[in-house]
Order: structure tokens, then sequence, then C-alpha cells
């Protein structure tokens, strides 16, 4: 069965020239005035562990402060 490894949010997510995965402005939480705020561009980046072309069912959901689910897309 397939787990999350590790999940990254940044501003910027790009391959260098040798392939390896590069990331700018990461951060591990996001501070509004209120809410609903629009987020211009982010980036989630994802690494599973399981078997090779193995499927995986996930979802991403953004909470607010209260711990209600804000969107969900």
């Amino acid at each position: 069965m397939a787990e999350c490894d590790w999940a990254i949010l940044c501003t910027h997510a790009f391959r260098d020239a040798h392939h390896r995965l590069g990331m700018i402005g990461i951060f591990d939480a996001l501070v509004f005035d209120s809410l609903p705020q629009p987020l211009r561009h982010g980036w989630l980046n994802v690494k599973f562990r399981g078997n090779p072309g193995e499927k995986v069912a996930f979802a991403v959901r953004i909470y607010s402060p209260a711990a209600e689910v804000t969107e969900a897309p």
C-alpha cells in the first residue's frame, strides 16, 4: 500500500540541469488577515512510496484556523 513520504508547499518548484527537484519559498503555514484570500500560485510537491505502477487516491484540503474545510480542490 502506498503512503505519503513527504509533502512540501512552496512558491516555486523546478528541475535543475541534472533533473533534481529544486524549491524556492518553502513554508509550513500561510498567514492571512482574513479568509478567503487569493493565493496567486503555489506548488504542492508530494512524494509517495509504494509499488511501481500502484495507483494512489489522495485529497488536498485547506483548513481555516477554526478547523473548518475552506476548500477541497
